[in-house]
């Protein structure tokens, strides 16, 4: 447990540092040289804390049975039809005798460059890198290896969107389902701002994708059948949903007054509402999983809101805005240690072990 809590704080007192210096434009933002440097600092340090565990994750002993038998299952064209994004990666790793460590050095790389790359389009950067410590990054991205491929390479391409570019999204969203089919999801955001015509299009682009995850992963069901019993256990999706809607709704709330002026706003607005949305489902539905799913690619709406939070004070007020901030870092805490102590798979990461000691 301690590693986790040792990088969680380390997080907190640069975000502690970050708090002190005044920033107040949401529409633009120009890190120092000193902030860049760190960002790239701390995105090494999630490169490498994510990719170089070793037994940790509740699907570790299954990447690794589909890692041991890659030679085997690469030449099943179904193997190569499930995730041929993530396939490739375990193919190229097998080819260099890299084992699972390269895999998912591999994995940690796309999913911490896109973490790094959209929380830097943000006024403080580090603290919404520390809110997204406790779960996007420890649980999700090691416990979800190639959905958070996928979560990584969305959050890039958002933060390389201007919202409009039609181009742009569908070029990131078709790569990150390439990794996790679940990512086709994202083809919505390319319906904004586009013709009637263009709708119809990409419309029926997103039914074929639909009707491709329908057929394959039955197909696929029979060779990963274990695996995705595994993988896609939703115990805690109420708690999961709700943080989601907790910091959606705090984005609402603001909206108006401040926070439809920082990056994407609209589209982290259309991100708040789909998680209400969600959270409403949830009481609808007899089953969580799909739900859980999706609501994995809106985390992000949790460091866009909380980071975002002590720009409501004025810059003069220092000690409030420290205050507010330290508040918001305790409840990050406070959601990391709940989580290792009480969640019911938390045993998986606990002890935290590095390749190859």
């Amino acid at each position: 447990m301690f590693p986790y809590l040792l990088v969680f704080f380390l997080f907190t007192f640069f975000s502690l540092i970050e708090a002190l210096r005044p920033k107040d434009n949401y529409a633009q933002i120009h890190h120092t040289s000193g902030t860049k440097f760190l960002l790239t600092f701390l995105g090494i340090l999630l490169w490498l804390f994510i990719g170089i565990r070793y037994e940790v994750g509740g699907d570790w002993g299954n990447y690794l049975f589909y890692y041991n038998n890659t030679y085997i299952l690469s030449n099943n064209l179904i193997w190569w039809l499930d995730d041929p994004g993530y396939r490739f990666l375990e193919w190229i790793s097998y080819k260099l005798n890299g084992g699972i460590l390269l895999v998912n050095l591999f994995a940690a790389s796309f999913f911490s460059i896109g973490l790094i790359q959209l929380c830097s389009k943000f006024n403080r950067p580090i603290l919404a890198l520390t809110i997204a410590i406790p779960y996007l990054v420890i649980v999700v991205a090691m416990g979800y290896t190639r959905q958070a491929c996928a979560i990584g390479i969305m959050m890039y391409g958002l933060s390389k969107w201007n919202g409009r570019s039609t181009a742009v999204i569908l070029r990131y969203t078709i790569i990150a389902a390439l990794f996790h089919k679940s990512a086709i999801i994202f083809f919505a955001l390319a319906l904004i701002r586009v013709t009637l015509i263009s709708k119809i299009f990409l419309g029926g682009m997103l039914f074929v994708a639909f009707f491709y995850v329908n057929i394959f992963s039955s197909a696929s069901e029979a060779i990963n059948k274990n695996y995705i019993q595994a993988e896609y256990n939703s115990s805690g999706a109420l708690i999961r949903l709700s943080m989601n809607a907790l910091a959606s709704i705090i984005y609402l709330i603001f909206w108006n007054i401040s926070f439809k002026r920082i990056f994407l706003a609209n589209i982290w607005f259309l991100f708040s509402i789909a998680s209400l949305f969600i959270l409403f489902l949830y009481f609808m539905t007899p089953s969580s999983t799909l739900l859980d799913r999706i609501s994995l690619y809106l985390i992000p709406i949790q460091s866009v809101a909380f980071s975002s939070l002590p720009q409501l004070i004025n810059p003069k007020q220092h000690f409030l805005r420290l205050m507010l901030t330290s508040l918001i870092l305790a409840y990050a805490f406070l959601t990391l240690f709940i989580w290792l102590n009480f969640a019911t798979h938390s045993s998986s990461w606990i002890p935290y072990k590095i390749f190859p000691l």
